[in-house]
């Protein structure tokens, strides 16, 4: 049943497309027009072609939905390299307000670099476009982390607290397990939660940071066996 209607589609078809025919053969001048339809709908479809051509060739390369770096590396140390770089001295922040801002900076500085290599006209992002748009990212993230600061500062009812830590730190860095042993007296009855949220307390205001694997090393004073590593604080000199 279905190839009998099918069959009988197609002549249809071809009985409509024989009619056409027909009624232009009788008349000359409904060929000449419908060619001319024919070719100037051709002739339109060249012209929008050749326009968008010429605009991409203004415009400059496509840049990608997905910003990546092309590095084109004329010294030791390409855009790529730097923006690995930025990316590992964030994941050695300790957990906190910091860490939490600036986590997305280096993404933001591959976007704001990649715009600027495209209106170069350039499809590689180079070290100057890196500079200039991890330049931005970091401005705009400091004063994010700023104003943040300043809008969430935590009430001290523990002054006295907070003062005894900042004692304890001011001749260098210190270990989490030594900030409580010499600091019972002071907490007295509140224990150590009170002095971890006046350490908390000197982080969140940038008195006081809690020290990277990476800074640790470049103090000499990381881990070098296995197991948990100690948390080490100290100052903020300003």
């Amino acid at each position: 049943m279905w190839k009998a209607e099918s069959d009988i589609r197609k002549a249809e078809c071809k009985t409509i497309g024989d009619a056409k025919r027909d009624v232009l053969a009788k008349d000359p001048e409904k060929v000449k027009l419908a060619q001319g339809r024919r070719e100037a709908r051709e002739q339109k479809a060249k012209e929008d072609k050749e326009q968008a051509i010429a605009t991409v060739k203004r415009a400059g390369p496509a840049a990608s939905n997905e910003p990546t770096i092309d590095t084109k590396t004329d010294g030791p140390i390409g855009a790529e390299e730097k923006w690995e770089r930025e990316i590992d001295l964030i994941r050695d922040l300790p957990e906190g307000r910091k860490r939490d801002i600036y986590a997305r900076a280096p993404e933001i500085a591959v976007r704001l670099a990649t715009i600027l290599a495209w209106w170069r006209g350039s499809e590689v992002v180079e070290v100057e476009d890196w500079d200039w748009g991890w330049g931005w990212a970091e401005l705009s993230c400091g004063l994010v982390l700023k104003g943040a600061n300043e809008q969430m500062k935590v009430k001290r009812e523990f002054g006295k607290i907070c003062a005894h830590i900042k004692s304890l730190l001011a001749p260098g860095p210190m270990k989490l397990g030594e900030i409580h042993a010499l600091s019972r007296s002071a907490a007295g009855h509140q224990g150590m939660e009170i002095v971890d949220k006046a350490l908390a307390d000197l982080i969140l205001s940038e008195e006081a940071e809690e020290l990277s694997l990476a800074q640790q090393a470049e103090l000499k004073i990381a881990p070098k066996g296995a197991g948990r590593p100690p948390r080490w604080f100290r100052l903020i000199q300003r």
